[in-house]
């Protein structure tokens, strides 16, 4: 039996609905009613399946070891990678995420992409072509509800869903532009490293990443690695990171968000420092209040910027 959530009230995972007067209110918008089945949310670190607009998804969760209350949820959206590979379990070991979570008092919530075949190639990409993204952004609505109904199950001071934040590399950094522009009232902040918008890519019709403004201006960080930022190489550039991160950080400038771009020299990769501010990033924004970086932050002058900037 597929569980659903009202917009403006939760109900639990039982069958007893729980006293409104002790469900947790968010100023983030109302939660989606979930178009399938919730995963399993544990410390467990498995590959949980479930299912979402009509089809079988998969996610990992990272939770803290000793979690305290006002746990700060953060999406992360992985890059693009060969079909059977487990890109989410490469980016809990590779960046350590269990001491992440443990440090900052985080949740990671870890989906999974779908699987392209292109080119006699299969691989996960996010759904980012314009007019295609609906599946996806309906699994980011389904996750959001299902940790917030866990959480009011179980603590409902746990969780704190004004202080979700959305974070991605590469291909999910280009997926978190799709999440920026059509999910900014469920952000407190934005990280993309190497991502951008507005991408036009040989052989489709529409542009990739399609960024629009919102009205709710999120927080955003954004940083490139310079000239050799590019994706497959540099003797066949299909997407130019570097151009489309100037990009993006011109458009959100122009919306008046807070935000800065940072630009290292060390291609397509996440650096160490570049990894430490994206968390301080995502651990100081809570929805609808004021950013701790209205004023630029002097330390990161040496390799940030703070105005509108173009390549072009």
């Amino acid at each position: 039996m597929k569980t659903t959530i009202w917009t403006l009230l939760l109900i639990g995972c039982t069958n007893t609905e729980k006293d409104t007067a002790e469900i947790q209110s968010w100023n983030s918008a109302p939660l989606a009613r979930i178009s399938g089945t919730c995963p399993t949310i544990d410390g467990s670190r498995a590959l949980q399946t479930f299912t979402s607009n009509d089809t079988e998804r998969a996610v990992q969760f990272v939770l803290p070891s000793d979690p305290g209350k006002n746990i700060k949820p953060i999406f992360f959206f992985h890059g693009l990678m060969p079909d059977g590979s487990n890109p989410t379990n490469q980016l809990i070991s590779g960046l350590s995420l269990q001491d992440i979570a443990d440090e900052y008092n985080m949740l990671f919530i870890l989906p999974v992409s779908p699987v392209w075949e292109l080119f006699g190639q299969r691989f996960h990409l996010w759904d980012i072509e314009q007019g295609t993204e609906e599946n996806d952004l309906t699994m980011y609505d389904d996750l959001r509800s299902c940790v917030a109904e866990h959480f009011d199950v179980n603590n409902s001071d746990q969780i704190d869903l004004d202080s979700l934040g959305a974070l991605g590399f590469s291909g999910g950094a280009l997926f978190t532009t799709v999440v920026l522009s059509n999910r900014a009232d469920t952000l407190a902040s934005a990280v993309e490293l190497s991502g951008g918008g507005d991408l036009s890519i040989p052989a489709f019709a529409n542009p990739f990443a399609v960024h629009t403004p919102s009205s709710h201006q999120v927080p955003v960080f954004l940083s490139s690695g310079g000239s050799s930022d590019v994706w497959p190489d540099a003797s066949l550039v299909v997407v130019n990171f570097e151009e489309a991160t100037a990009h993006l950080f011109d458009e959100v400038q122009a919306n008046e968000q807070i935000s800065v771009l940072c630009t290292h020299d060390n291609g397509h990769t996440i650096t160490p420092r570049g990894w430490t501010q994206a968390l301080t990033w995502l651990d100081v924004h809570r929805f609808g209040e004021e950013s701790p970086f209205v004023e630029p932050e002097t330390d990161w002058n040496d390799w940030c910027v703070w105005e509108p900037f173009s390549l072009n």
